[in-house]
């Protein structure tokens, strides 16, 4: 995926993450979920480097409907299918990024193996969440 496809693919992921499911936007939009969705199942790397360009643009303050959809969609999923493979770059990843913090205290553990959930809750801020 090039650099254009991906802004594309963020901003339609935002676009549809930012509107009440069903809405037009979200139906125009929803190509960007099913693409983000079999990109976690088919390449762990690549759907942790757009679920991170997703939160850089997405608003930063607090929780809001983009950060809480994608941590309970994408990444809940992506740690759920493939955290073994990726949990060294995501404990990095939120060693240097406190919205990333944030991003996985608003993740549930689902069918994580519970080396993975216990690393993940060693580094999430949950601040907000309850």
């Amino acid at each position: 995926m090039n650099k254009s496809a991906q802004e594309t693919l963020v901003s339609a992921w935002i676009a549809a993450g930012n509107t009440e499911i069903g809405s037009d936007i979200f139906r125009q939009n929803l190509w960007a979920l099913e693409e983000l969705d079999d990109l976690v199942e088919q390449s762990a790397a690549r759907a942790l480097e757009v679920i991170l360009a997703i939160l850089a643009t997405a608003p930063s303050s607090g929780i809001n409907d983009v950060k809480a959809k994608l941590a309970a969609g994408p990444m809940e999923n992506l740690l759920s299918r493939h955290g073994a493979e990726i949990i060294e770059s995501v404990e990095k990843e939120a060693s240097a990024n406190p919205q990333f913090r944030l991003l996985l205290g608003g993740v549930w553990r689902s069918d994580m193996p519970e080396e993975i959930w216990l690393r993940i809750r060693a580094i999430a801020d949950s601040t907000g969440w309850d």
